[in-house]
């Protein structure tokens, strides 16, 4: 796989770079150029529809972003889990699928005998018409699955970095363990109801998995103290971190 975009590019085809989407190359915060003393170079090997991946040696490719991004760095967008635009409020009475309620789930419950919906669907992973990764960013993008960020969290070295490359912004840096190759995480914090919380403190990003709980679904959670893999409930707003399957085309950004 080539590895072009990075950031080691020089500075007129870092202008260039600009132009398209989605690619964390373009960096207004901090660059070696700028005369940065604590640079972190974020990987860049390709593009997808426009949209810039990053291949870390794993199954699937991983964006370099979050959705609603315009840097590596940034928070992006907030989204309720199966549900695909922001909003003012998160909370379970404008949630999609629920009746006003955590006990009366609509869809993507799987529990055979639970006390939170009158129904079962079986449902386990997000369809895509209720991913955001994929509404937004187009065919080929998705939210990745409960194994598929497993394999991220123990395929990579992680590092806690406060004020990244001078964005103001904190996070976790991973490396790869099979190819050196880096991606960056936001601490974007979660929002519910009105209130932004954690920002720059702790990161949550949602998987495509609905837990055994209907109320709730898998997420990663880190902070600079800890990293996991848990399930929360699905009307407040998190992250998203696309991937794209390894067969896509590359380099589909109309400029190839």
């Amino acid at each position: 796989m080539k590895n072009f975009m990075t950031r080691k590019t020089n500075k007129l085809g870092l202008l260039l770079l600009c132009v398209l989407p989605f690619l964390n190359s373009c960096n207004e915060y901090c660059s070696p150029e700028m005369g940065c003393e604590d640079y972190r170079e974020i990987t860049v090997s390709d593009t997808q529809n426009g949209y810039a991946y990053v291949d870390l040696g794993l199954s699937v490719n991983w964006a370099t972003q979050n959705v609603g991004a315009t840097h590596a760095e940034d928070f992006g967008s907030y989204f309720a889990w199966a549900e695909t635009s922001q909003k003012k409020t998160y909370n379970w009475e404008n949630y999609t699928y629920s009746k006003g309620s955590g006990n009366m789930i609509t869809k993507y419950n799987i529990e055979k005998n639970n006390n939170y919906s009158n129904m079962v669907d079986s449902l386990e992973v997000l369809q895509p018409t209720d991913d955001a990764a994929t509404t937004n960013l187009g065919s080929g993008w998705r939210t990745p699955t409960l194994a598929e960020f497993e394999e991220l969290v123990n395929g990579c070295e992680w590092e806690w970095i406060e004020n990244i490359n001078g964005s103001g912004k904190s996070g976790m840096l991973g490396t790869s363990k099979a190819n050196g190759n880096t991606i960056f995480l936001p601490a974007a914090g979660y929002k519910a109801d009105r209130y932004h919380n954690e920002a720059n403190f702790s990161g949550h990003y949602h998987t495509a998995t609905v837990s055994i709980y209907a109320i709730a679904a898998y997420e990663f959670l880190f902070s600079a103290k800890y990293k996991n893999l848990g399930y929360n409930d699905r009307q407040m707003g998190r992250n998203i971190r696309p991937v794209s399957a390894k067969t896509a085309n590359a380099g589909t950004n109309g400029n190839d």
